[in-house]
Order: structure tokens, then C-alpha cells, then sequence
């Protein structure tokens, strides 16, 4: 990676921003006050910074308001500027290296004017000059190593995309200087901690806030204002990774999140949050209060003026959000709270997305797989693409869902590829696209208003033939969607905000005979061109997190099939992203099947509707009797508190909901994965592998023959071998003092410990540290695989200093295995299977390498050891395991037996 982007460490250390002080101004009163002025967090859009007239407006603003509070500011790249390091990236990358100059050498210039107009002193603009063109230079580099490789990779577009950021901060901070006012640059990469998904990465607030405080808290309390660069952020490892397009907005929340600040005002060219798009919809006015949620809303449906994932840092602790604009700043602009007002009825706007695509998963050659929504929501959410609507088709087992143009390729070609195996001909007709829709959205927090509004509008354009897709309500019970073609988009905001301008009347919707009604909360109703059925689904899909206390809504509830395989989608998406699931598992034993009424099952549900924020999914763990909720992507580092919390909240909720009796007939558990955050050795919990135990449950017959197998096996071993085992444990004894037999803990499956027996190879009382130490290194990836003397890739210890002279010999010919028999009679391990580990091995394990353990049974030989054993570097070793239990068949194992005495034979594979 170093040819494609320079490193973090020494950009920064040649890159630094500088810090701009100026005289204090302040005089002792108003220091000592200070403890006491509220906090705000400010961000400026890349409107707001756009050239240097602009910048001195925002100086203004800051000005201004530095006089009542303390600030934090963060700032966007100056407008344009990030398309343009994308264009050159992309240009780069097609080895157009000549126009990717040039667009580089234009925002030199851009950056350039502004900074002879900002700066006066000639020293200080001749340094932060300097700073700009080493940042513009390594970006330049940056596009010459992707020219070369022809290849853009996320975390290079990531790097390239930041430069906008990083050059307007100190035009900020040098317009600031010039009021008198003391600020320090600073980038993002030193405080928001993210996760590793370059793009729309997700910080890790526990230890953002932490930094937060320990860089910024002392410099605001010493009047210093922080000029933080928007939209970026970086790994614990300090990889720079970027937030999404528009992340500067989130930028400001999570900073405001971590900081506890007093409120968040996000600077931009609009007076607030509007009843609808002015450009399209004349008359469109500011909303002055508008809640949470139907920002959430808004903002997810198409609403430019703030970024989708603004308002998750912020819900938890209540913090006020102001739309505000920099030209107008006499404006109050609007107000985000956590209740909002009751204006308009309920009903505040209306939102869109012009540019959307509906995309239709199914037909004969998918309509016999297994869990199709399940796979399809799993395979969406794996490529972080925001399903706005899903319906599902019972009569064809078809899925539609609808996503923003934008990330329909990446979604059409990962279910693709998911559904690639169902299949035979390999056509691809099976996800079908149309992205000439659009997504027309009302938000209101009173339903009935939004129902009323849009059912209103539904009839007017009817009449003016514009054709209605689909229908849709969200789960969040705040909005109302219908999907239309994208030309008539125009035509049906004019005519919705029509109806929304003249507010709810009757009679209502449900009594109405146009032909197209809303299905109840959590339904849905999509017509297909082709077929022009109507389907249900459950609810809409939504991807939007809240941990602010939920209204009750109704809850999807996935069949037992579906439920359980969203669980091993879940876990392995866990092993690729690190951030912990947490199932709740609600055991009601037989009550359901004596709730004839279904009260009890509504209640329940009520109290998860409660107690579950819109990303969680809840299922039959087993059908009515255990109701589970999976709690997805839990970005926390305390277990016990999360685990702690959770069960009180949902148990206070039921013990609200149920009576005392029904109450204490239910069996509250939680199950987190990974099992064990510590990486103590500790059994697996079966529980959060419900796919192994169907798996076992399709192959019992051919396991019971594996069992069959490894008794008959090794029972005719031991006897036929028994010479030998007298032969080897004469040359033990008489080679070295101790036992025969060398006795260890090893792990067996789903963690279990077992008694591991093999003929002892080494001296008594060794010190075991020189075998800890090197596979730390080989399960880290640092052992290099060199055996000394040799050319030869070795990932074993080849000159292990405890091993006896006879002990040598039995390992090349793994005599010393022969023990293991033993194992497998007793059925503590099989014939063939992944090799058991050590305790201390286990502890090293990333999460993805212990399903080698987890899902089969260990064995004494297997599809590593007649691959190249000790030639296989540790990840291959696992690969092999896992591709072994992927594709068990006895064919393969009675495979694996008969290659198993050659590669023995190879004695220079074993050390």
C-alpha cells in the first residue's frame, strides 16, 4: 500500500496544520466565566467556505458567537472541491495522468487566491502555502501510484478525497486570526475513531469521545476556538478513512455527541429544513421545529440539507440540532429536537429521491432457494447499501426493493453473485433494474394526517395519469412512501404539497373508494408492471439507528427459517466488521399456544417495539415459543454494561406490558458474539449457531456413519498397530526421562476441552514460552514462513530446542499422533478434521479463524496435512478447514485417509 498513498505518520508530521494565535482579547471575568458559557459545535458547508468572501461571512458567524459560547468548529472542503479530487483520482486510475495533473493544479490555484486574499503577513502566507503544496504534492503522488496500477482502491480514494478538508481548515483559521480570535487547526484523524469501511465508515464513539476530550476540552476552556476538518476520520490503526459524501454534518454530531456539547448548528445555504424542495416545488417554506425522527426521515428520503447519519450521535443525549444559514444568519432557521412541534397538523414536508432504482430479486431460478428476503436484506446491508423500501411477493417468492441509483450496480452485482448458485445456466435474469424511478416521501409524526395528505394526492394524480409504482410506510410510523417514474417526480411534489398546504380533512382515508389504499401499519403494497399483483411485507427495511427512547411500532416478525439465518449472516458479518451482535432470546414455553386471542403475543411485541431501535431484527428463534431480537452492530467496548442494560430495559418494559403471572413465565437470555470479547478460552455457545445444528440435523445420517467410521477406524488401528505402539514406547523411555505419553489440554469442538495424547517427543519441565511466542507470530501473520538454511517456506518451528533426538524422528514420521486414537474411540475427536488447539493458540484467534473450531469436530488428520502442511502459512491452514467443512462429504474424508499415509511419507513437511 505504500506505492499508492503516503504514510499517515510522516504526512502528518510534514503536513502539520498550523496553530494561528494571535493576541488574548479576553479579558479575566470573561475567562473565569467561561466554566459556565454553553458549548456549540458549528459546522460550515462547502458553500459556506467557497472562496474567500465566503470565508470571511463565516469568520463573521464565529465571531459572533464566540462572544456567548464556546466553540468547536468543523469545516467542509470549499464547494466543488471534492468532486474535483474524485475526478482526478478517477482520471488517474485510467492512466490519464496529464488531465488528473491539471485538476490538481487548479485547485492549487483556487486554494491559492484565497490565500493571498486571507493572509496579509507575507511569512505566514508563505507558510501555509508551503503546508498546501506538500498536501496537493502528495495527493499528485497519490494519483501517479494509481496510474501505474491502474487500479483505485477504497482507501486511496479515501485518502485523495480528504485533501478538500484539510486545505480550507487553516484558510479558516487565517480569517479568524485576522478578528483577534485564537484557534488551532486540527484534523479529524486525531479524534474521531471509525471503523475500517472506507467510504461510509462509522465512528467508535467510546473512543472518540475519549480523544475528543483529552484534545479538545482543554483548549476551549482556554478560549482557543478547534478548527476540525469535516467528513474524515481515522482507524485505532490511523488509517484515514472517510464518512460519505456530505460527512461533514455527521463530522459535527459525533464531535457534538463526544463533547456533550450544547447544541449542534450546521452552517449551509438554506434558511433550515423546508416543506419541500424550492426548486421543484414552489412555496416550499422553513420548518422552525421539526423532530428527530421526521428529520431522520427526510434526510433519509432524499432530503440534501443534512446527511442521513447526522442525527444518530446526538439522539442519546438529547442534543438540539440547528439548520442555519450562513447568508442569512438573522434567520432562526430550524430547530431538530427530540419531540419537535405539532404544526401542520403533524404533517412537515415533503422529501424526494429523484434518482432511485427499483430492483426485483426472483423467477424460476431463485424462487426454490433458501431464505431468499433474509439473503437479499443480508447481502444489501453486507455492501452498506440503505434499502428505502422492500416488499415481498408470496404468490412468486419474489423480492423488490428499491435503493438510490447510486449504489444499485454495487447492490445488483453483489445479489448476483449471492444468488449465483441457484442458478444453473449462470444468466442473470434472476435481479432485474429499473432505475427510472423516484421515491416521493411525506413526514409528519401524526399517521393519520400523513395517510390523509397522500391519500388525497393519490387521487389528483390518478386523474393526471401518473402512474403509482408502489406504496409504502415506513416502520418508524412517521412517513408515508410511493414510488413513481422519474419524470413525473415534478408533478407529484406540486401536487402532494398541494394537499399539504390545505392540511388533513374527512372523511378518512379508510373510507375512501379510489382504489388504492394503505395497507395497516407494517404492510405494504407494491404492484409490478409485468404482473400488476399486490404483495405484503412485513414493514419497510430501514437502516436507521436510534437510541433515543422508541414510540411504540409494529414489528416484523421473521418465521423460525428466516430468523436463523439472518443470525449466521449476522455473525459472519460480525467477523468481517468487529462490531458485536447481541441476541435476545424471550422463551414464553407454551403460553403462546393458550393465547388465543393473541393478546400475550401483542403485548410482547409491543414491549420489543419498546426496546429495539429500527436496525434490529426480531424472528421465531423457535416458532411459538422463543421470539428472538438481534441487536446489530453495537459499537461498544463494555459488554457488561451494554448486557446489563439491555436486560433491564426489556425486562422493566415487559413486567410494564404483562401481568405478573405472564411476566414470570418468561425467560429473558442474551447471547453476544463474539462469545468471548476478552479471548479467554471459554466454550462456544451453541445458541448463536442455529445453521450448524440445521446443518447436523440435513447430514445425521451421514455423521452417524462418520461416527461409525471413526470407531471402527480406530479400534482396527490400535490393534493392527499395537507392535508399533510397543516399538515407540520402548524408544521413548529409554531416549529421555518422563512418561511415555505426552498428556495436553486442547480444544475440541464449540471450545470443549479434552485430554490430547500423543507419545512425548520432548524433554520434561520445557519451558512452553518458545512455542507461545512463535505462534503468536504465525497466527499474526509475522512468522515469514523461512526455515534457516533452506529456501524453502516453512511455517513451523524447525529447530525446536525441547525436542528429544527420537522425539525429531517420530515427528517426521508422526508416530508421536498415533495416541489420538484413543481420542477418536472416545469421541472426543474424529479421524479426519481440523487439528485441535492449544489453549494459548485460541487466545490469538481473529474472530473468523475459531469457526475451525467451532464448526466440526476436530481429527487427526485432514485436508490441511494432505495440502502441504507445515508448507501452509496459518490463514491458508484455516481456509482449508473451513473449505473442509463447507463441502463434508465421507467420499471426501475416506479421500483425505487414503492421501494421508504420503503426505506422511513427505517427512519434510513435519518438524
Amino acid at each position: 500500500m505504500s506505492n499508492q498513498m503516503p504514510d499517515l505518520q510522516s504526512a502528518a508530521s510534514t503536513l502539520a496544520l498550523p496553530r494561528l494565535t494571535v493576541p488574548r482579547t479576553v479579558d479575566r471575568s470573561r475567562a473565569h466565566s467561561r466554566m459556565l458559557r454553553p458549548l456549540r459545535v458549528m459546522k460550515f458547508g462547502g458553500t459556506s467556505v467557497g472562496d474567500a468572501a465566503c470565508i470571511r461571512k463565516v469568520a463573521e458567524i464565529i465571531h459572533n458567537n464566540f462572544r456567548e459560547s464556546d466553540l468547536v468548529i468543523v469545516v467542509s472542503a470549499m464547494a466543488g472541491v471534492t468532486n474535483k479530487l474524485i475526478e482526478a483520482a478517477t482520471l488517474a486510475e485510467a492512466r490519464n495522468m496529464a488531465q488528473a495533473a491539471q485538476v490538481i493544479d487548479d485547485l492549487r490555484q483556487q486554494h491559492e487566491a484565497a490565500i493571498g486574499t486571507l493572509i496579509h503577513s507575507e511569512a505566514e502566507r508563505a507558510r501555509v502555502r508551503r503546508s498546501m503544496s506538500g498536501l496537493l504534492e502528495e495527493c499528485s503522488r497519490c494519483c501517479e501510484s494509481t496510474a501505474v496500477l491502474g487500479e483505485l482502491t477504497p482507501r486511496t480514494r479515501d485518502w485523495i478525497s480528504s485533501v478538500g478538508e484539510r486545505l480550507s481548515v487553516p484558510l479558516v483559521a487565517a480569517a479568524l486570526a485576522t478578528r483577534g480570535l485564537n484557534s488551532e487547526p486540527i484534523e479529524a484523524t486525531e479524534l474521531i475513531v471509525t471503523d475500517s469501511f472506507h467510504g461510509a465508515a462509522d465512528p467508535k464513539m467510546d473512543l472518540t469521545g475519549t480523544r475528543c476530550e483529552q484534545r479538545l476540552r482543554a483548549l476551549v476552556r482556554g478560549g482557543v476556538i478547534p478548527i476540525v476538518t469535516g467528513f474524515i476520520g481515522a482507524t485505532e490503526a490511523g488509517v484515514l478513512t472517510t464518512l460519505g459524501r456530505g460527512g461533514s454534518d455527521y463530522s459535527a454530531s459525533i464531535l457534538g455527541a463526544a463533547l456533550k456539547a450544547d447544541e449542534v448548528v450546521i452552517w449551509t445555504d438554506v434558511d433550515g429544513m423546508l416543506t419541500a424542495d424550492p426548486r421543484l416545488v414552489e412555496g416550499a417554506t422553513t420548518i422552525p421545529e421539526i423532530s428527530y425522527r421526521e428529520a431522520s426521515e427526510l434526510a433519509y428520503f432524499g432530503a440534501k440539507v443534512l446527511h442521513p447519519k447526522t442525527l444518530r450521535p446526538v439522539m442519546q443525549g438529547g442534543i438540539p440540532v440547528w439548520i442555519r444559514n450562513t447568508f442569512a444568519p438573522e434567520k432562526k432557521g430550524t430547530k431538530i429536537t427530540p419531540a419537535g412541534s405539532t404544526s401542520h397538523g403533524g404533517v412537515k414536508a415533503l422529501t424526494a429521491v429523484g434518482e432511485a432504482a427499483l430492483i426485483r430479486v426472483g423467477g424460476p431460478a431463485v424462487s426454490n432457494a433458501h431464505d431468499v428476503l433474509g439473503r437479499t436484506l443480508a447481502t444489501t446491508k453486507a455492501v452498506r447499501a440503505d434499502v428505502l423500501l422492500i416488499s415481498k411477493s408470496p404468490s412468486r417468492n419474489h423480492i423488490f426493493l428499491v435503493v438510490a441509483a447510486s449504489v444499485a450496480q454495487r447492490t445488483v452485482e453483489a445479489l448476483r453473485h449471492e444468488f449465483i448458485a441457484n442458478v444453473d445456466d449462470g444468466t442473470p435474469d434472476h435481479i432485474c433494474v429499473d432505475s427510472t424511478v423516484a421515491i416521493l416521501t411525506v413526514v409528519g409524526e401524526n399517521l393519520h394526517a400523513v395517510k390523509e395528505i397522500v391519500g388525497r394526492a393519490i387521487d389528483e394524480l390518478n386523474r393526471d395519469s401518473v402512474n403509482i409504482l408502489a406504496v409504502g410506510q415506513g416502520s418508524s410510523a412517521c412517513n408515508v412512501s410511493f414510488v413513481i417514474a422519474r419524470k413525473d417526480l415534478r408533478t407529484a411534489l406540486i401536487t402532494t404539497h398541494n394537499e399539504f398546504e390545505r392540511g388533513p380533512s374527512e372523511p378518512p382515508i379508510s373510507n375512501r373508494s379510489n382504489g388504492q389504499s394503505f395497507m395497516i401499519p407494517g404492510q405494504s403494497t407494491f404492484a409490478s408492471e409485468a404482473s400488476r399483483e399486490v404483495s405484503e411485507f412485513p414493514r419497510s427495511y430501514r437502516v436507521l439507528a436510534s437510541t433515543a427512547p422508541a414510540k411504540a411500532r409494529d414489528v416484523e416478525v421473521l418465521d423460525e427459517a428466516s430468523f436463523r439465518s439472518m443470525i449466521a449472516h449476522e455473525r459472519k458479518r460480525t467477523e468481517r466488521s468487529r462490531k458485536p451482535v447481541l441476541l435476545l432470546l424471550l422463551d414464553v414455553g407454551k403460553s403462546l399456544t393458550r393465547d388465543k386471542n393473541g393478546k400475550l403475543l401483542n403485548n410482547v411485541l409491543s414491549a420489543l417495539a419498546a426496546s429495539t431501535r429500527d436496525t434490529d431484527v426480531t424472528g421465531w428463534y423457535e416458532t411459538q415459543s422463543v421470539i428472538g431480537v438481534m441487536f446489530t452492530e453495537i459499537g461498544i467496548e463494555d459488554p457488561g454494561a451494554i448486557l446489563g442494560t439491555m436486560m433491564h430495559r426489556v425486562s422493566e418494559t415487559l413486567r410494564g406490558n404483562l401481568s405478573l403471572e405472564k411476566f414470570s413465565q418468561v425467560r429473558i437470555s442474551l447471547h453476544v458474539f463474539p462469545e468471548n470479547w476478552s479471548q479467554e478460552v471459554s466454550e462456544g455457545n451453541p445458541t448463536l449457531y442455529p445453521d450448524l445444528e440445521r446443518r447436523e440435523k440435513a447430514q445425521r445420517f451421514g455423521l452417524i456413519l462418520k461416527r461409525t467410521i471413526d470407531i471402527v477406524g480406530s479400534l482396527a488401528a490400535l490393534i493392527l498397530l499395537s507392535p508399533l505402539f510397543l516399538l515407540v514406547a520402548v524408544l521413548v523411555k529409554l531416549s529421555s526421562k518422563g512418561p511415555i505419553l505426552f498428556q495436553q489440554e486442547r480444544l475440541g469442538q464449540f471450545g470443549k476441552t479434552f485430554t490430547f495424547l500423543k507419545f512425548r517427543s520432548m524433554y520434561v519441565n520445557n519451558d512452553p514460552k518458545i512455542h507461545q511466542e512463535f505462534m503468536k507470530r504465525l497466527i499474526g501473520g509475522n512468522h515469514h514462513g523461512q526455515a534457516e538454511g533452506t529456501e524453502d517456506r516453512i511455517y513451523k518451528m524447525t529447530n525446536d530446542p525441547r525436542i528429544t533426538r527420537i522425539g525429531h524422528l517420530l515427528r517426521k514420521t508422526s508416530l508421536d499422533e498415533l495416541p489420538q486414537f484413543f481420542n477418536v474411540l472416545r469421541g472426543e475427536m474424529s479421524l479426519v478434521g481440523p487439528r485441535p488447539p492449544l489453549a494459548y493458540e485460541w487466545q490469538e484467534y481473529d474472530i473468523w479463524h475459531r469457526r475451525r473450531v467451532l464448526e466440526v469436530k476436530p481429527g487427526i488428520t485432514g485436508l490441511w496435512q494432505v495440502s502441504g502442511r507445515s508448507r501452509v502459512d496459518f490463514d491458508d491452514m484455516v481456509r482449508l478447514d473451513l473449505q473442509y467443512v463447507r463441502s463434508w462429504s465421507l467420499w471426501g474424508d475416506l479421500k483425505i485417509i487414503l492421501k494421508t499415509p504420503l503426505a506422511v511419507l513427505r517427512s519434510g513437511d513435519a518438524f
